[in-house]
């Protein structure tokens, strides 16, 4: 670890960090600042006068100056001491900086933005609005060190003058700020906080680099993991991945939906922002708990859950109101029970989703559902639903949007095709029946039972949906003429209320993704899949024919 010498601003190095008592800086970066070729081989009598001019070098002084008159010969800067020329300095600085932080003897929190000659209201109103408590980095600079003091905008000048308090004497303030628990900020350990809660403190951050809202959490997590800027947010997917590996904490999952999606982890902390109050469930040890670790595979994350269907629980089973309120919801929806509650309402918390078992490959999908307000999280009352071993089951799900299913996507390879929610190219919709239960736009129907016909002027086709209570959709397309409506004879079958013999009889003719031949020789693809569109839940069809390009 590179060190400035306090008093001569020279570099030194040492292997070992823990054997040097160091003072460290925390601070936004602007644009002048100083980097470690500008002052490598230099100290304070030798370095350019262009150099010191700059209100970075200013910083690096006013931190030097402070650890000599705290009685500490060394100190540590980010900006100067780490050369970010070099690709494995910088893994190296970014996988050890939390620790570097948390053995420092004090960390300076300079905060440009807050100034000292005001008023104490004003000066209150400007700390609480200051940049350093937006941004990713300064997370771990706050949670990390022992001792943490903050300075206004005239350290530089005054040096101990200048202060503004400690992160202790200012916890109650900078829990409103930053929604961390004060006692946190006062000595209590990091480890008895969630995964969930320390995402959301994470949560409105910035950092100028996308990937580092993954790798400024690494520390606060206890993770490595390789730098590789470029992938954008894939960091933190890889992050959440990492955390799989080492924690069986279930909060991981709590997050609110903002979009229909196939991912079943968090796009960024963001999606954590109403997750401060979930912690692990202790209680739930030996019954809800996983007996099996988790797994990523080819197919997705492998996870054992307990699985509840929408349609078998009750309204008491919910704090709150139910998440479903339309009884055609209840057939397709399911909730997946987490090891872990809310603290404010003891509700166990559950996800909303779709559930396939058995017609879809792999076996036993599940899919995140977003359900407004709630953002797919519901909670359980714990004194009427107990979590129980016969709702215990086994689910792939997408870990991100390249995995091999989803309901945005439902089969990305059906014959060698990448499959798009789309109508055949060509074809127009002639007539649905029954007309109201469609949505063109979104290529799906609200209902179980539905008719439509497709027309090119040479080839036409109507195809004819029904749902089976055992969890398969049944498809039969049947080839038309051109031009001819649906007849009379499909309207009425589809109308019957019992058709489960009608069903057996047709097994051979119906599947839930079919393929023939049109009259023009062209080949036709059809399939149906559970869908959520924004706020509207129903089936998606999916349409292709031979010869399009997806």
């Amino acid at each position: 670890m590179r060190f400035l010498h306090s008093k001569t601003l020279e570099f030194r190095e040492f292997p070992n960090h823990e054997v040097v008592v160091y003072a460290i800086l925390s601070h936004t970066w602007g644009p002048d600042e100083v980097l470690f070729h500008e002052l490598d081989g230099l100290n304070a009598g030798n370095t350019p006068q262009a150099i010191k001019q700059k209100s970075g070098y200013q910083k690096i002084q006013a931190c030097c100056a402070q650890a000599a008159s705290d009685g500490f010969e060394y100190a540590w800067v980010d900006t100067c001491c780490i050369d970010k020329r070099s690709s494995a300095e910088l893994s190296e600085a970014i996988n050890s900086m939390y620790r570097w932080y948390q053995d420092c003897a004090v960390c300076y929190a300079y905060l440009t933005d807050v100034p000292n000659d005001v008023d104490a209201t004003t000066q209150r109103r400007k700390f609480e609005q200051s940049r350093w408590f937006t941004r990713g980095w300064t997370l771990q600079e706050l949670i990390a060190p022992q001792v943490l003091e903050f300075y206004g905008d005239q350290w530089i000048f005054r040096g101990q003058g200048a202060s503004l308090g400690t992160h202790r004497s200012l916890s109650d303030v900078i829990s409103d700020i930053t929604r961390i628990p004060s006692a946190l900020l006062r000595g209590a350990r990091l480890s008895s906080y969630s995964i969930a809660q320390k995402m959301s403190w994470a949560a409105g951050r910035e950092t100028t680099r996308g990937e580092d809202r993954a790798y400024s959490l690494m520390g606060l997590f206890n993770v490595n993991m390789p730098l590789l800027y470029g992938e954008g947010n894939r960091a933190f997917s890889r992050l959440q991945e990492e955390l799989m590996k080492i924690s069986a904490d279930e909060t991981l999952f709590a997050w609110r939906v903002k979009s229909a999606s196939v991912e079943f982890l968090a796009k960024s902390p963001d999606d954590f922002a109403h997750s401060a109050s979930i912690v692990q469930n202790t209680s739930l040890i030996g019954r809800g708990q996983r007996t099996t670790p988790s797994s990523v595979t080819n197919w997705g994350l492998r996870l054992e859950v307990i699985l509840l269907k929408a349609s078998d629980t009750k309204r008491t089973f919910y704090i709150g109101s139910a998440p479903f309120e339309d009884a055609f919801e209840n057939d397709i929806m399911y909730i997946m029970v987490l090891n872990c509650h809310d603290v404010n309402s003891k509700g166990l918390v559950g996800i909303t989703g779709f559930f396939s078992e058995g017609y879809a490959k792999p076996d036993n999908q599940f899919v995140r559902s977003y359900s407004s307000p709630s953002g797919g999280l519901v909670l359980l009352d714990p004194n009427v639903y107990q979590p129980s071993d016969r709702d215990r089951t086994t689910i792939f799900t997408a870990i991100r949007d390249s995995d091999s299913f989803g309901t945005s996507i439902p089969w990305h390879s059906f014959s060698d095709k990448k499959w798009l929610k789309m109508g055949p190219q060509g074809f127009r919709l002639v007539e649905t029946w029954p007309p109201n239960l469609w949505e063109d736009q979104n290529y799906l129907f609200l209902r179980r039972i539905i008719v439509l016909l497709f027309d090119n002027g040479e080839d036409a086709f109507a195809v004819h949906s029904l749902f089976q209570r055992g969890g398969s959709f049944l498809i039969r397309v049947s080839l038309h003429p051109p031009g001819n409506l649906i007849s009379e004879h499909c309207k009425r079958f589809f109308l019957q209320e019992d058709l489960q013999e009608d069903i057996r009889s047709l097994a051979e003719n119906y599947c839930d993704r079919f393929s023939c031949k049109l009259n023009s020789g062209r080949m036709l693809y059809v399939a149906i899949r559970p869908q959520q569109v924004g706020h509207s839940a129903g089936y998606g069809l999916y349409i292709a024919v031979d010869g399009e390009q997806f």
